[in-house]
C-alpha cells in the first residue's frame, strides 16, 4: 500500500506531460493555417 502512492505521481507526471504535449502542437498547428491565410488574404489584397 505504501509503495503505490509512490508509483502514482509519476504516471500523473507522464500523462500531464502527454497533454500538454498535445495542446502545444495543436495551437501551433491553428497558428500557422491562420498566418497563412493571411498571408494569402493580403497577397490577393496587394495583387502579389
Amino acid at each position: 500500500m505504501h509503495g503505490s502512492p509512490t508509483k502514482r505521481p509519476t504516471a500523473g507526471a507522464r500523462l500531464t506531460n502527454c497533454h500538454q504535449a498535445r495542446r502545444r502542437q495543436v495551437p501551433w498547428q491553428l497558428l500557422a493555417w491562420l498566418s497563412q491565410r493571411a498571408i494569402i488574404s493580403v497577397m490577393q489584397q496587394y495583387g502579389l
